[in-house]
């Protein structure tokens, strides 16, 4: 779990909407955060960003020369919801509460009328010690932070086929449960739009709509 923000220039943070040409600077940590299987390339996000709808935030400093972490959103504002595709903190700076600031702040970047952002989070995977243990402290800091997980069973569309995942939401509203619909209309734009280069995002999907309630239950 992180520690409260004790690093002296905390109270100076800024989020700044990037774009494409900002791509170059998070790519090459980009790599390094998230595992093969879970990443797109770069004319892939290029191309994303490109488009408008997919957003690139950075947390930034004005007294630090350094990226002190990054999140890349699809923008799903028209439903009322957000969808975060990743979020990292520079390996340099963390541990400095610089991850739960920026957690929290997400929301508050995209005006009003939303109710609130989805996330992807790997389920531990207990053959691994190492692997389990982040994954662990992974779904801790989302839950910690308010995140509530959605009492389905998700696929991601991974280059390699269906990978299950836990599939959290995260609202300054006290919901504790969504609308089957919000969840199916989310599911259909985040396929389209983020996985239409993967060859069964199209099946995939159709597996995912196809156990969603009328109400989802929020764990």
């Amino acid at each position: 779990m992180e520690n409260i923000i004790t690093h002296p220039y905390h109270d100076k943070l800024i989020i700044l909407k990037g774009n494409v040409n900002n791509l170059n600077s998070i790519y090459e940590l980009y790599t390094k955060d998230f595992p093969l299987n879970e990443r797109k390339d770069y004319q892939i996000l290029s191309s994303l960003l490109e488009k408008g709808q997919y957003k690139l935030l950075l947390l930034k400093h004005p007294e630090i020369d350094d990226i002190l972490g990054y999140a890349l959103i699809y923008d799903l504002s028209i439903i009322g919801a957000l969808w975060l595709d990743y979020l990292a903190v520079n390996a340099n700076y963390r541990g400095m509460g610089y991850g739960t600031y920026f957690f929290n702040q997400l929301l508050h970047q995209f005006g009003l009328g939303i109710t609130g952002m989805f996330l992807e989070v790997e389920i531990p995977d207990q053959t691994d010690q190492i692997k389990f243990h982040k994954q662990k402290k992974r779904i801790q800091f989302y839950k910690n932070r308010g995140a509530k997980r959605l009492n389905i069973k998700y696929l991601f569309p991974s280059i390699d086929g269906e990978f299950p995942m836990y599939l959290y939401f995260k609202t300054n509203l006290n919901l504790n449960y969504l609308s089957g619909s919000l969840v199916k209309q989310t599911l259909s734009s985040v396929f389209k739009g983020l996985h239409s280069d993967v060859a069964e995002s199209t099946f995939i999907l159709q597996k995912n709509l196809a156990i969603i309630a009328d109400q989802i239950i929020l764990n």
